[in-house]
């Protein structure tokens, strides 16, 4: 029987800023329907792999990106986007002033098919555009597990745990193939990181959506990924899943410690 195709295929990646290499040579697949993770230590190429993956930064001639089979390289970061790939970043960028609710929405710029005029106007296709918008909220919502009053208070008034769920809410509202989430668990503590994880193992059991992470947090990365990449001073350490990761000799020198 033939293997399936993996969502994302990454080949021959490298990375130049001036004359320093940040990522050289970089292969790894991250299988359909899976928890994948990407793990490493700080300034390993990590996110940098995230940003030529979504289309803010384009690698050296010679990579590929290849999306469901599609190599998206070139492309503009809206049109990756629409061919299905959402994300998430390090550093929260929620907008602090609207609710949880509008942030959400915000997701959903890319498929809204009005313009500004038509919606001062009580045009039926708005009003149906509008109902379907806060269906697709409500939805995704519900899936991360954000309640009525969440969605109604202002972003910048909920903890860190619940702001981290709003973004991941907001990428999912765009009914992604692939989810990225950098470092998703990033400044939570030790139950904001539980809740999360029992969060995301929901998403990971939905059989049509794909999820590609980035963390430090192993307690995140090891119960949740089916197959992991490990990257060290921009290069590939080892890939397979979690059990073979922890057990590997390179991958506890350069990052889990010798008594991970």
């Amino acid at each position: 029987m033939t293997a399936a195709r993996p969502i994302l295929a990454v080949e021959n990646l490298s990375v130049r800023f001036g004359g320093v290499r940040a990522l050289t040579d970089i292969a790894f697949e991250a299988p359909a329907g899976a928890t994948s993770g990407i793990i490493g230590p700080n300034g390993a190429g990590k996110t940098t792999l995230f940003n030529c993956i979504s289309g803010f930064i384009r690698p050296s001639p010679g990579a590929r990106v290849l999306l469901d089979g599609r190599d998206v390289i070139g492309e503009r970061v809206d049109a990756i986007a629409r061919l299905g790939i959402a994300r998430t970043f390090q550093n929260i960028s929620l907008s602090r002033t609207r609710t949880a609710r509008e942030n959400i929405l915000a997701g959903l710029h890319l498929s809204l098919r009005y313009g500004a005029i038509a919606a001062m106007l009580p045009l039926p296709s708005v009003r149906r555009a509008e109902a379907e918008a806060d269906r697709a909220v409500r939805d995704v919502a519900e899936r991360v597990g954000l309640t009525e009053r969440v969605l109604a208070t202002e972003a910048g008034a909920l903890s860190l745990g619940l702001q981290k769920k709003v973004e991941v809410a907001r990428a999912l509202v765009r009914k992604p193939r692939l989810l990225m989430l950098d470092e998703p668990a990033g400044g939570l503590n030790d139950a904001e990181t539980a809740d999360l994880v029992d969060c995301l193992r929901g998403l990971r059991a939905e059989p049509d959506l794909s999820i590609l992470l980035i963390d430090h947090d192993m307690n995140l990365v090891m119960p949740l990924c089916d197959h992991i990449c490990v990257l060290n001073f921009g290069e590939r350490v080892a890939v397979g899943p979690p059990a073979e990761i922890q057990a590997n000799p390179d991958v506890i020198a350069c990052y889990l410690g010798a008594d991970a």
